[in-house]
């Protein structure tokens, strides 16, 4: 099985990507995960249907905030900082 381990941190306001952006680099449609900490995860919405492969890093972090054991995500991932969310956009 095909491992990946890409998440892209968003620290900074002036780094938020715009929808273009974040769709080029997650390969698709964005869903937004709201994390328990603040943060925001954009994952691939139709990542598991174009068989991308499992992303571990995003899957832990997605099971620190969650504790779901059965839930994995695949492909790029982005996560925007909870200090970094304006309020306007993710």
């Amino acid at each position: 099985m095909t491992k990946i381990e890409n998440v892209k941190y968003i620290t900074r306001v002036e780094d938020l990507p715009t929808l273009k952006e974040a769709q080029d680099y997650i390969g698709g449609y964005i869903e937004k995960v709201e994390l328990r900490n603040g943060d925001a995860m954009l994952i691939c919405e139709e990542g598991l249907m174009k068989g991308s492969p499992i992303n571990y890093l995003a899957t832990t972090i997605y099971k620190d905030n969650y504790f779901n054991i059965h839930h994995i995500i695949v492909g790029n991932v982005m996560v925007i900082q909870k200090n970094a969310r304006d309020g306007k956009t993710w």
